[in-house]
């Protein structure tokens, strides 16, 4: 299993907040690189992108969700199976601390293929919900 980790993220807005927001997982698209994703496609409690130049993607908003552990687990449109961990812990004054845990199981060919473009994409939702969130 590998562990990919993104920097952690200060939100101005308590783990409800966003819960509520990522439930309808149409809304996680305002999150991602538009440059680099194409293809999106949603139901509201799964999606389906293509990241540029790789694989397509498929997301379910899972059911263990809680307000401070929201889960995303792949579909079978996804290459390899993993889980995304967003962790959200409130602070004080309406704000989270939010970080994102990606647990998948990838060959060694794939590790070395996909770990640092997918840390940088977790890093730049991180980002993108600091600003949704300011």
């Amino acid at each position: 299993m590998t562990t990919i980790e993104s920097e952690k993220g200060n939100l101005k807005a308590t783990p409800e907040v966003v819960f509520e927001n990522l439930s309808d997982i149409n809304n996680l698209k305002q999150y991602l690189p538009a440059d680099n994703v194409s293809n999106w496609e949603s139901d509201g409690k799964t999606c389906s992108f293509k990241v540029m130049g790789t694989y397509t993607i498929g997301l379910e908003f899972s059911e263990e969700s809680t307000a401070e552990h929201i889960v995303l687990k792949a579909t079978d449109k996804s290459p390899f199976p993993f889980t995304l961990n967003l962790h959200l812990k409130p602070q004080a004054e309406s704000q989270t601390d939010a970080q994102i845990v990606c647990d998948a199981e990838l060959n060694m060919m794939l590790k070395m293929m996909v770990v640092k473009p997918l840390k940088s994409l977790f890093d730049f939702i991180i980002k993108k919900a600091e600003e949704h969130y300011s």
